[in-house]
């Protein structure tokens, strides 16, 4: 069991440096010298109730875009843990966290566990956060039963670098120095409002609170944003309703004028899946006419509003760029595999189900930018 060990703990800090894929063999390995079945590296916001999974193994793309998008949020196992939070480091036994018969009768098992054959888990908390979880999950089936005492013990020696490399891990990608998305959203250059199901506006950013309190292009009634001249007050409200109605993903240009009908600033409007502000469903970007950012103002606002790293935010773009993941890898000198995977973490932060919702996104900020 030493040797089986070590062979894990040299895995996972081997991987610590890679830019794709990172964890992915540790995950395998951990999954075969338990017997189970599937696992994944799973990162909770315990406020707004959502996940990702960065890195799974033995589950099919579409499992994990089920749990990230539908099952996520009711989850038990989070749930308790949630309600009682353990330190990283420590080792979690599902039949410990949640009895295994509540298990069943839970829509969590019912509805997505049981079609994958998966009854009993345990999970190794890396990150552990009032607010944020950070764990490694390893699941089995009923019949190979729940993780044992000596599985548990062994499990333990391994949490403690699982979580040591977590803090690395961090560090290497520069995460602690990253303002919180509070900050960032602020520093934003492109005005940004975030709106409700209703067209209320929840939450606007600092340059967004500039350009409605100069009333020059915009106003709020009420809740409710709308153009102050000509035909974007139509315009405007026509692009908001077809987005928050769904029959479109977004409306990529509306010209906004003012009283002399001078084009001063262009909007888009764009719906999202998913936000850091959790009731928002759309984003109306705006931007002044003549004083677009300058090349990388894409990768910036990608960076800003929606927390993509650096390598994420030019993969994005690249990716746009040229449609085709094969040929988008390759100039990243990354495997088909790392570069799904990648985009796989940029769609579940951009809020967007599909390569064509992100697409949809960044023309969307693009026309927004003026670029």
């Amino acid at each position: 069991m030493d040797d089986l060990h070590d062979s894990l703990i040299r895995t996972l800090y081997g991987e610590l440096a890679q830019s794709t894929d990172w964890a992915q063999e540790f995950l395998a390995g951990l999954c075969r010298a338990t017997g189970s079945h599937a696992g994944a590296v799973v990162l909770s916001d315990l406020r707004a109730r959502r996940d990702s999974m960065p890195a799974f193994f033995g589950a099919q793309d579409a499992s994990a875009v089920a749990y990230e998008r539908h099952y996520a949020e009711h989850n038990p196992w989070r749930r308790a843990h949630a309600s009682a939070p353990r330190p990283a480091g420590s080792v979690l036994v599902s039949d410990d966290l949640v009895p295994y018969r509540d298990l069943r009768e839970s829509l969590f098992h019912r509805d997505f566990l049981r079609h994958l054959g998966l009854d009993h888990g345990v999970g190794l908390v890396g990150v552990s956060s009032p607010t944020h979880l950070g764990s490694l999950t390893l699941l089995r089936t009923h019949r190979r039963g729940a993780f044992g005492a000596d599985e548990v013990r062994f499990l333990t020696r391994i949490a403690e670098h699982w979580s040591n490399a977590c803090r690395l891990r961090a560090r290497l990608e520069g995460l602690d120095g990253e303002p919180p998305f509070a900050a960032a959203f602020d520093r934003l250059a492109t005005a940004v409002l975030l709106l409700g199901e209703d067209g209320a506006v929840l939450r606007v950013n600092a340059a967004a609170d500039a350009l409605l309190r100069s009333g020059d292009v915009l106003l709020l009634r009420g809740k409710q944003v709308a153009a102050r001249h000509g035909a974007a007050r139509f315009t405007l409200a026509r692009a908001i309703d077809a987005v928050l109605a769904r029959s479109c993903a977004a409306v990529e240009l509306v010209p906004l004028h003012d009283a002399a009908g001078i084009l001063v600033a262009q909007a888009a409007v764009h719906r999202l899946a998913a936000s850091p502000h959790r009731a928002a469903c759309a984003a109306l970007f705006v931007q002044y006419v003549g004083g677009m950012p300058g090349t990388g103002a894409a990768e910036e606002a990608l960076r800003k509003t929606y927390g993509l790293t650096v390598k994420e935010a030019l993969f994005a773009v690249r990716l746009a760029d040229l449609r085709h993941l094969g040929d988008t890898a390759a100039e990243f000198g990354w495997t088909v595999g790392g570069a799904r995977q990648r985009l796989k973490t940029i769609l579940g932060k951009t809020g967007t189900a599909r390569q064509a919702d992100l697409f949809a996104l960044m023309r969307a900020m693009a026309a927004a930018l003026g670029q």
